[in-house]
């Protein structure tokens, strides 16, 4: 899906978020690529707002390990091994790991359900 600037405004962002929005994404852009950018730019809350106000997505992400700082993906997500997370993790439509889940420096983590603001959540500290 493709979010131009017209539809983003139609959500009411924050301005400081809309106008970091209009310096990356000057001719919209889609709509992962916007939370992968907004992950690698740690606006991870950013990131968590705009998978609440366009919803999940049906597209599946399967990959064999997923390590990262921060990740936001608008459908499902399936790790065939570990999930090793420094900051948060949150999918729209589910998270399932094939092996360990870690958060930040070395803390067992749980993925936890969130219906209020995204569907999966593998937090720090848990």
């Amino acid at each position: 899906m493709k979010i131009t600037k017209e539809l983003l405004k139609e959500k009411h962002p924050c301005s400081d978020g809309y106008e970091w929005y209009l310096r990356k994404f000057p001719d919209g852009g889609e709509y992962q690529e916007i939370l992968d950018t907004l992950c690698d730019d740690d606006r991870f809350d950013d990131a968590c707002w705009l998978l609440n106000a366009f919803g999940k997505t049906s597209d599946v992400l399967e990959v064999d390990a997923l390590e990262r700082k921060s990740f936001v993906f608008a459908g499902s997500i399936v790790v065939k091994g570990s999930i090793k997370i420094e900051f948060s993790l949150r999918a729209g439509s589910g998270i399932k790991a094939g092996a360990s889940r870690q958060a930040g420096a070395s803390r067992q983590a749980k993925i936890s359900e969130s219906s209020r603001r995204c569907a999966c959540e593998l937090p720090i500290g848990l």
